[in-house]
């Protein structure tokens, strides 16, 4: 029962983890397929939108489920595994793929994202 209660209170979470596992992990020839345009660094913004993405819906979803919690341990929370995560995967790519490096400029814009979600959701949160 506790497992259906936290796919309940994360799917969206996990939904957004399992597309970015599989933009991550996809052949690089396979990406470069899906290149719609021809703006230089296109995918430092796709790893800022991705990260930028889960860290709302996980501060969303934290919140839902714990609202007992502290706002500043969700948020801080949210950060951390989003930034784990994304460290993970360029790892993953580095070592475990033929056709994808880990970047470390990967893994600054997808902080960034974590950074700027963070600073939507205080700006909204104000707004409320």
């Amino acid at each position: 029962m506790p497992l259906l209660i936290f796919l309940h209170n994360y799917y969206r979470s996990m939904a957004i983890l399992v597309l970015i596992l599989i933009a991550s992990t996809l052949p690089s020839n396979e990406v470069e397929k899906i290149t719609w345009f021809d703006v230089p660094n296109f995918d430092k913004l796709v790893h800022l939108g991705m990260y930028f993405s889960l860290t709302f819906v996980l501060i969303f979803d934290m919140i839902r489920a714990k609202p007992e919690v502290a706002y500043a341990r969700i948020i801080l929370l949210a950060a951390i595994l989003a930034v784990f995560y994304g460290g993970s995967l360029e790892i993953l790519q580095a070592t475990l793929t033929n056709s994808r490096s880990g970047d470390f400029a990967d893994l600054a814009f997808n902080a960034v994202g974590v950074l700027l979600a963070v600073l939507v959701w205080g700006a909204l949160k104000k707004f409320k």
